[in-house]
């Protein structure tokens, strides 16, 4: 139960929280404190005095350690042996905390990646972001960064070694586009139960996106030349008559050709019931 009225006793307009492994619930709360939801209670841990309602990141680590990150004053972690909140990292306007192994990011102006060292940071390198703020970080299930800004630019890095690729969108295969995003406020991906596909959720100040892959795929050792044909098989084969008949197969997530019967010229093609 929540309240309109600050105190230490209930959560006050909640922006945000994280489940802990031990089923604690830490609240991100409007007036730039945290609430802790525990089975002793609930319990306020306040911030700077501000009359700006502020949003608190909060992460936890491998080893169960929460991370603060706020906005005015930096980087925190809570040390349970004081029950309080001890500044670790002291920068200013950090819009985005995200925590994957022994790496930990902060998003601002630039994309900072940290070592996390038990209850200690350490800076490994910056990925500087030209005139914007990374404002959403997401890491999907191929352990691949996927980094969001406030001017609505969308990044993918295969690694945090590598350069950053931008994510476009196209409704034609001439043309590429950046879409419209806006400023995006959160980033996720899930896996689609029946393509295996991953899907690109994207939060943004112009609603809910929803990027797909591309939808068509070239076949390998496949001529550039008219298909004047096609007949679909069982287990997933296709034929296609291009002067040769070819044969179509999938291969992992992607396709394949070889030509078969090469020494006629085919027209048309069908498959009988009987294959």
């Amino acid at each position: 139960e929540g309240s309109i009225e600050e105190n230490d006793a209930h959560p006050f307009y909640p922006n945000d929280f994280a489940l802990a492994k031990d089923q604690e619930i830490w609240i991100s709360q409007s007036n730039h404190s945290i609430g802790r939801l525990h089975k002793e209670g609930y319990k306020t841990y306040r911030f700077s005095n501000t009359i700006k309602a502020q949003k608190l990141a909060i992460q936890e680590d491998v080893n169960g350690g929460i991370w603060v990150l706020s906005p005015l004053e930096g980087l925190f972690f809570f040390n349970t042996a004081t029950d309080s909140f001890e500044k670790k990292l002291n920068i200013g306007n950090g819009n985005v905390l995200m925590i994957h192994k022994d790496d930990l990011l902060i998003g601002s102006d630039a994309l900072r990646v940290y070592k996390l060292k038990g209850n200690r940071v350490q800076l490994d390198k910056t990925i500087a972001m030209e005139d914007d703020q990374v404002s959403a970080i997401h890491v999907d299930h191929n352990e691949e960064y996927i980094v969001g800004t406030r001017k609505g630019k969308l990044f993918k890095f295969s690694d945090l070694n590598s350069p950053p690729q931008t994510i476009y969108g196209a409704n034609e295969a001439h043309r590429v586009e950046e879409l419209d995003f806006g400023h995006i406020n959160e980033i996720y991906v899930t896996t689609d139960s029946i393509s295996k596909k991953n899907k690109l959720w994207v939060s943004s100040e112009t609603g809910l996106w929803l990027l797909h892959q591309r939808f068509f795929k070239t076949v390998e050792n496949l001529p550039l030349n008219n298909p004047i044909g096609i007949a679909m098989g069982d287990q997933g084969k296709a034929w296609v008559p291009m002067n040769y008949l070819y044969e179509i197969s999938p291969e992992n997530d992607e396709f394949s050709a070889q030509p078969i019967y090469n020494n006629l010229q085919a027209n048309a093609v069908a498959q009988d019931i009987a294959g």
